[in-house]
């Protein structure tokens, strides 16, 4: 605790000479303001209601998908900082820009993105490096102040849990030198995710049998094609990831070592009513195959699993300050990632959605989000329940541009 506690006044320090050397004049022969990153925060404070306690939130899980045991619901009731993000990019050199993003929470400090991507290579090609947010998808690249609702879809969470597909390693994108916007995309990942791809470095005799210690990279290829159709803009994507499932769970004395490959579809429509007003129609459809072994202290058995899900949201800016929208969750059930339960019997499990959002202006946004959940399990049995979040998320200082 005292060294996170440590790193994070080092860090504040750090910004605070940062923004010191971009006040000076650009006049002065001393002055650093040419050297300095863009800089920006972002704050998000919320308060939730909900027609449960928070010590039933807490004991309930997505069944069937999550491979570790953690709450996929957005805090306790009541107020909740979620996060503050502090981010820094500049241009490094003529060669390459650097970019990296540090998340602070009541209870932890995390560095979500820290990448370098390279600016002149030939014929379209760029290389980034580092850890950063898959191009997989299309939700699944952008930071949580960019969604159009406060949470994750359920399968996004079932998948790849709570921080998304978010690793260390390389990507190669190429985008083509036509009219059309396309772009191919190639990522080799560590593939140590716990919620959706990792190995575990520990050993697991059955029998007279050893296994353990399996490892393997994440691979990640997508192709995302984009046009202009009078007043629609049309966004779609198709995108791949293959690697391994490793873990063992030692409070249940078992395993689960399996071949992981998930394929996803995604599509965005949007039309431009005039210079502010649009509609906007984005959905994804993700499903996962799991082939390998079920592992216990007395046997190995083969296993196979298919699971999928997909959501739909439709986003209506009917003024130059208001939006409002819906979305529809929905998951496949039945094929459980545990053997000791009985998920079988939830063939559907689903979340409806509705927010109403005032933006004051660029760097300012107040949301309201209502929530009807029917894919918690609580005490074995589902339980469906109400929620209310209300979110403020205020920006300063100079942050890019996010991708349409």
């Amino acid at each position: 605790m005292k060294m996170k506690i440590s790193f994070v006044l080092t860090t504040i320090g750090l910004m605070a000479g940062l923004l010191a050397a971009r006040s000076q004049t650009a006049s002065s022969p001393f002055s650093q303001a040419a050297f300095v990153p863009n800089i920006s925060a972002i704050l998000d404070f919320s308060y939730i209601y909900r027609d449960l306690d928070d010590r039933s939130i807490d004991r309930m899980y997505l069944p069937g998908y999550t491979t570790v045991d953690d709450s996929y619901h957005h805090g306790g009731k009541g107020f909740s900082l979620n996060y503050l993000e502090l981010a820094l990019e500049s241009v490094v050199d003529p060669y390459f820009d650097l970019f990296a993003v540090f998340q602070f929470t009541d209870e932890e400090f995390s560095i979500e993105e820290a990448f370098f991507k390279t600016r002149s290579l030939p014929a379209g090609f760029q290389v980034k490096g580092g850890k950063f947010l898959s191009g997989f998808g299309r939700l699944n690249g952008q930071h949580d102040h960019y969604w159009n609702f406060s949470d994750q879809p359920l399968v996004y969470h079932g998948i790849f849990g709570e921080a998304n597909l978010n690793d260390l390693g390389v990507q190669l994108n190429w985008v083509a030198p036509t009219d059309l916007f396309l772009q191919l995309g190639l990522e080799a990942f560590q593939g140590q995710r716990p919620d959706s791809f990792s190995f575990d470095n520990r050993d697991m005799t059955v029998g007279d049998t050893r296994v353990g210690k399996s490892s393997a990279p994440l691979w990640v290829a997508f192709l995302k094609a984009s046009a202009d159709v009078g007043n629609f803009v049309l966004l779609g994507g198709v995108s791949h990831a293959s690697g391994r499932i490793n873990r063992f769970y030692d409070d249940a004395g078992y395993g689960l070592s399996a071949t992981s490959r998930v394929w996803g579809v995604d599509l965005t429509v949007k039309y431009l009513i005039d210079s502010y007003r649009y509609l906007n129609l984005q959905g994804e459809f993700i499903r996962r195959s799991l082939r390998g072994d079920m592992i216990s202290i007395s046997a190995i058995e083969p296993a196979e699993k298919k699971q999928q899900g997909l959501y739909v949201e439709l986003v209506w800016r009917f003024d130059r300050r208001w939006r409002c929208g819906g979305r529809y969750d929905w998951l496949k059930g039945g094929d459980d990632l545990y053997p000791d339960t009985d998920s079988d019997r939830w063939e559907h499990l689903r979340k409806c959605s509705a927010m109403l959002e005032f933006n004051a202006t660029e760097f300012s946004r107040i949301r309201i989000q209502y929530n009807y959940n029917a894919a918690s399990v609580l005490d074995g049995e589902l339980r469906e329940f109400s929620e209310v979040f209300v979110t403020c998320n205020l920006a300063i200082g100079a942050h890019g541009a996010h991708k349409f």
